[in-house]
């Protein structure tokens, strides 16, 4: 398990800067650089004011499955980082990358 910190204020899960989902999945099964990965369970966060969170506590380590098979911490699909931190940026369409990925050397 891992401890999850996210910035990506347009998520639905996240509060105060982290993660209320169990088990995450990072995506970018070819990627060389955290901006070519992406947050998979991504869900944007409605417009409108929502209490969905509220009584909802962020998990304290979260399971990462990850697609990424050049980053170091990817273990049979499974992020073995003791943390990791997504953020906003990168290419795909959710606006997320893994700021933790390092490629194999």
């Amino acid at each position: 398990m891992t401890e999850l910190k996210c910035s990506v204020s347009s998520c639905a899960s996240n509060k105060d800067h982290l993660c209320v989902l169990h088990n995450i999945h990072v995506e970018g099964r070819t990627a060389s650089s955290a901006d070519e990965t992406a947050c998979g369970s991504y869900q944007t966060r409605l417009s409108a004011p929502t209490n969905a969170l509220e009584g909802v506590s962020p998990a304290s380590e979260t399971e990462v499955r990850c697609a990424a098979t050049d980053c170091r911490y990817n273990q049979g699909e499974h992020c073995r980082a003791g943390s990791i931190y997504v953020q906003g940026g990168g290419y795909h369409g959710s606006g997320t990358r893994c700021d933790t990925f390092k490629a194999k050397n």
